[in-house]
Protein backbone atom coordinates (compact mmCIF):
# COMPACT_ATOMS: atom_id res chain seq x y z
CA UNK A 1 0.00 0.00 0.00
CA UNK A 2 3.14 2.18 0.95
CA UNK A 3 5.01 1.72 -2.30
CA UNK A 4 1.53 2.49 -4.27
CA UNK A 5 0.68 5.81 -2.62
CA UNK A 6 4.32 7.17 -2.97
CA UNK A 7 4.02 6.02 -6.85
CA UNK A 8 0.43 8.22 -7.13
CA UNK A 9 2.52 11.00 -5.32
CA UNK A 10 5.35 11.31 -7.48
CA UNK A 11 2.64 11.38 -10.22
CA UNK A 12 0.46 14.11 -8.91
CA UNK A 13 3.71 15.97 -8.46
CA UNK A 14 4.87 15.36 -11.85
CA UNK A 15 1.07 16.68 -13.48
CA UNK A 16 1.51 19.62 -11.18
CA UNK A 17 4.65 20.53 -11.95
CA UNK A 18 3.70 20.45 -15.67
CA UNK A 19 1.27 23.63 -14.71
CA UNK A 20 3.70 25.44 -13.24
CA UNK A 21 5.60 26.05 -16.82
CA UNK A 22 2.84 27.21 -18.58
CA UNK A 23 1.65 29.72 -16.24
CA UNK A 24 5.31 30.74 -16.00
CA UNK A 25 6.27 30.75 -19.81
CA UNK A 26 8.87 28.38 -21.13
CA UNK A 27 12.05 30.01 -21.38
CA UNK A 28 11.48 32.61 -19.07
CA UNK A 29 8.21 33.90 -20.53
CA UNK A 30 9.98 35.26 -23.10
CA UNK A 31 9.64 33.95 -26.51
CA UNK A 32 12.47 33.98 -29.34
CA UNK A 33 12.76 33.04 -32.83
CA UNK A 34 11.52 29.33 -33.47
CA UNK A 35 10.90 28.33 -29.88
CA UNK A 36 7.39 28.10 -28.80
CA UNK A 37 6.92 29.94 -24.98
CA UNK A 38 3.69 28.88 -23.60
CA UNK A 39 2.55 31.17 -21.01
CA UNK A 40 -1.06 30.61 -20.32
CA UNK A 41 -3.78 27.95 -21.07
CA UNK A 42 -7.02 29.29 -22.98
CA UNK A 43 -8.84 27.93 -20.33
CA UNK A 44 -7.89 25.80 -17.10
CA UNK A 45 -8.45 22.23 -18.82
CA UNK A 46 -7.84 23.21 -21.93
CA UNK A 47 -4.28 21.26 -24.40
CA UNK A 48 -4.22 24.89 -26.25
CA UNK A 49 -2.14 27.74 -24.79
CA UNK A 50 -1.19 31.32 -25.95
CA UNK A 51 1.73 31.65 -26.80
CA UNK A 52 4.08 34.22 -25.88
CA UNK A 53 3.49 36.12 -29.05
CA UNK A 54 -0.22 35.62 -29.11
CA UNK A 55 -0.68 33.09 -30.82
CA UNK A 56 -2.55 30.02 -29.97
CA UNK A 57 -0.96 26.47 -30.16
CA UNK A 58 -0.58 23.17 -28.21
CA UNK A 59 0.38 23.06 -24.73
CA UNK A 60 3.92 21.38 -24.46
CA UNK A 61 6.70 21.12 -21.64
CA UNK A 62 10.43 20.17 -22.75
CA UNK A 63 11.44 17.14 -22.22
CA UNK A 64 14.06 16.20 -19.71
CA UNK A 65 17.62 15.40 -20.24
CA UNK A 66 18.83 12.18 -18.91
CA UNK A 67 22.41 12.63 -17.55
CA UNK A 68 24.49 9.96 -18.42
CA UNK A 69 26.97 9.40 -14.85
CA UNK A 70 28.92 6.88 -16.62
CA UNK A 71 30.31 3.39 -14.86
CA UNK A 72 30.69 3.23 -11.07
CA UNK A 73 33.06 0.38 -8.98
CA UNK A 74 33.56 2.25 -5.90
CA UNK A 75 31.29 5.38 -4.96
CA UNK A 76 29.79 7.54 -7.23
CA UNK A 77 27.82 11.03 -6.14
CA UNK A 78 25.00 11.74 -8.09
CA UNK A 79 24.76 15.64 -8.64
CA UNK A 80 20.63 16.18 -8.73
CA UNK A 81 21.71 19.81 -9.95
CA UNK A 82 22.58 17.85 -13.59
CA UNK A 83 19.05 17.53 -14.28
CA UNK A 84 16.41 15.05 -12.45
CA UNK A 85 16.86 11.99 -14.60
CA UNK A 86 20.38 10.15 -14.84
CA UNK A 87 21.25 6.91 -15.24
CA UNK A 88 24.03 5.09 -14.12
CA UNK A 89 25.94 1.25 -14.74
CA UNK A 90 27.48 -0.47 -12.01
CA UNK A 91 30.58 -2.63 -11.89
CA UNK A 92 31.22 -3.59 -8.75
CA UNK A 93 30.37 -2.26 -5.08
CA UNK A 94 29.39 1.03 -5.73
CA UNK A 95 28.53 3.76 -2.82
CA UNK A 96 25.93 5.71 -4.02
CA UNK A 97 25.32 9.30 -2.77
CA UNK A 98 23.91 12.55 -3.81
CA UNK A 99 24.58 16.34 -4.13
CA UNK A 100 22.88 19.55 -4.41
CA UNK A 101 19.45 18.35 -2.55
CA UNK A 102 16.59 20.66 -2.88
CA UNK A 103 13.62 20.46 -0.89
CA UNK A 104 11.01 19.90 -3.52
CA UNK A 105 12.80 18.20 -6.15
CA UNK A 106 12.12 15.03 -7.72
CA UNK A 107 15.63 12.46 -9.32
CA UNK A 108 15.08 9.38 -10.84
CA UNK A 109 18.12 6.88 -11.48
CA UNK A 110 18.29 3.96 -13.89
CA UNK A 111 20.48 1.53 -12.34
CA UNK A 112 22.03 -1.07 -14.85
CA UNK A 113 23.86 -4.12 -13.23
CA UNK A 114 27.09 -5.32 -15.23
CA UNK A 115 28.14 -6.63 -12.17
CA UNK A 116 26.78 -9.25 -9.04
CA UNK A 117 27.09 -6.72 -6.46
CA UNK A 118 24.50 -4.77 -5.08
CA UNK A 119 24.88 -1.01 -4.25
CA UNK A 120 24.43 0.72 -1.06
CA UNK A 121 23.02 4.81 -0.42
CA UNK A 122 24.05 7.27 1.72
CA UNK A 123 21.79 10.39 2.34
CA UNK A 124 18.08 8.30 1.12
CA UNK A 125 15.57 6.53 3.41
CA UNK A 126 13.51 3.85 1.68
CA UNK A 127 9.59 2.73 1.57
CA UNK A 128 9.92 0.12 4.37
CA UNK A 129 12.74 1.54 6.43
CA UNK A 130 15.18 -0.67 4.18
CA UNK A 131 15.99 -0.30 0.65
CA UNK A 132 15.04 -2.73 -1.76
CA UNK A 133 17.05 -6.11 -3.08
CA UNK A 134 18.83 -5.03 -6.16
CA UNK A 135 19.35 -6.88 -9.23
CA UNK A 136 22.73 -8.51 -9.12
CA UNK A 137 22.18 -10.11 -12.66
CA UNK A 138 24.04 -8.78 -15.80
CA UNK A 139 22.39 -6.58 -17.61
CA UNK A 140 19.19 -6.24 -15.70
CA UNK A 141 18.54 -2.73 -14.63
CA UNK A 142 15.96 -1.18 -11.63
CA UNK A 143 15.04 2.23 -11.02
CA UNK A 144 14.68 4.43 -8.36
CA UNK A 145 12.90 8.02 -8.00
CA UNK A 146 13.49 10.23 -4.86
CA UNK A 147 12.36 13.48 -3.35
CA UNK A 148 13.53 15.60 -0.35
CA UNK A 149 11.28 17.37 1.60
CA UNK A 150 13.93 19.46 3.76
CA UNK A 151 16.79 19.56 1.84
CA UNK A 152 19.10 16.83 3.21
CA UNK A 153 17.66 14.10 3.24
CA UNK A 154 15.85 11.91 0.10
CA UNK A 155 12.85 9.82 0.56
CA UNK A 156 13.14 6.89 -2.19
CA UNK A 157 11.74 4.10 -3.66
CA UNK A 158 13.16 1.36 -5.59
CA UNK A 159 11.48 -0.45 -8.96
CA UNK A 160 13.39 -3.84 -9.35
CA UNK A 161 14.09 -5.77 -12.52
CA UNK A 162 12.82 -3.66 -14.58
CA UNK A 163 11.89 -4.95 -17.83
Amino acid sequence: MKNILFILFVILIIIGSCGDSIGSGINGGGSSAGAATYTQPITNDSKVCRTGDGTVGPCVNPAETVKADGTCSTSKAIDIALGSMHTLTLNGACAISFSNIVAGKLVSVKLTQSSTVAPTFTGATWAGGTAPTWSTSATKYDVFTCISFDGSTLQCQGFVDVR
